[in-house]
């Protein structure tokens, strides 16, 4: 089974609402994203070109949820609820490492097997340990350098930039 990975990115002009002042704005988006592929779900097509509409497809819908949590070109603020949103979705990613990581520090007792208390504390403290690891570095690179850069690709029309 081969795995395809295609990337693609998405420049349109956005309406944009601000929540707190009211301010509306047009705005040049621009966005990228990856789509992914194999040969046995890639039914509609050859693998890379439904990587290709993926990552076109998720490019598009990155731009939208991209502008809906950016600073107001007027007031500087953000949208509670898309911002809200925003974490929701990238916090799954590092949030899941851990509990993958947990999950199978105590694999050994929830499948039964027998092992002493301290060859579990052991376990515990070095699976649970790289899972924070693991999950710390997901974060930075999955939701915190994303988050920091959230206004980057995004031009207002206009004679005003955001604070």
């Amino acid at each position: 089974m081969n795995q395809y990975t295609a990337y693609a990115t998405h420049s349109e002009v956005l309406e944009f609402s601000c929540a707190a002042c009211k301010t509306t704005a047009s705005a040049r988006v621009t966005a990228s994203a990856e789509g992914h592929a194999t040969s046995i779900n890639a039914l509609a097509g050859t693998p890379a070109e439904v990587a290709k509409r993926r990552a076109e497809a998720a490019a598009e819908v990155e731009a939208k949820r991209k502008l809906k949590a950016a600073r107001c070109v007027n007031c500087g603020e953000r949208d509670p609820g898309a911002a809200r949103r925003w974490w929701l979705l990238r916090l799954s990613v590092p949030v899941g490492v851990v509990v993958i990581c947990v999950v199978a520090a105590y694999f050994p007792t929830i499948a039964g097997n027998e092992i002493d208390a301290d060859t579990q504390a052991t376990l515990v403290k070095i699976v649970g340990g790289i899972g924070l690891f693991v999950g710390a570095v997901a974060f930075l690179f999955h939701c915190w350098l994303p988050w920091r850069s959230i206004d980057d690709g995004i031009d207002w029309l206009g004679k005003q930039q955001p604070r």
